[in-house]
């Protein structure tokens, strides 16, 4: 979810309830965060709460990337990131740096004009998923292989 944020943040539709989505998540984890090192707030419903909140900014920022035509280069971007960062383990500063620099760049090129074929951008969206999904499996896989030596010692 952070990297479709930032990617979010980097392309910038001209809309404010995308930030202030955002926004509001941050500023309402950190207080979710105090409520539970003061131990006012269980673990639990704290974790479900947050993952509501991620869930609404998702789906307002997917809305706002759908109606102005750039949910394809966002979820490219965002898939792209992901892949560098956890995949490659490509310095952040590197990685949002050249990001920034290329979506300033490739402004004209964001959103989807009429008439523009949609199979080159399609492809890159699939190829970024594809492997966004072989590096989470790769985790999942290492992660059971960990739990289950955890359970042999």
């Amino acid at each position: 979810m952070q990297f479709h944020a930032t990617a979010g943040c980097l392309i910038g539709v001209r809309r404010f309830s995308t930030q202030f989505f955002y926004v509001w998540i941050i500023q309402f984890t950190a207080f979710l965060m105090t409520l539970r090192r003061k131990n006012i707030a269980p673990h639990n419903p704290l974790v479900v709460t947050y993952g509501v909140m991620l869930t609404a900014g998702f789906l307002v920022s997917t809305h706002d990337h759908v109606t102005h035509g750039c949910w394809l280069t966002v979820q490219t971007l965002a898939h792209a990131s992901a892949v560098l960062r956890l995949g490659l383990r490509l310095n952040k500063y590197v990685l949002w740096g050249g990001f920034a620099v290329l979506t300033h760049v490739c402004r004209p090129l964001v959103a989807i004009t009429d008439g523009e074929p949609l199979g080159p951008r399609v492809a890159l969206w699939l190829a970024s998923t594809a492997c966004v999904a072989i590096i989470g499996k790769r985790k999942i896989d290492r992660d059971c292989a960990a739990a289950q030596q955890s359970k042999a010692s």
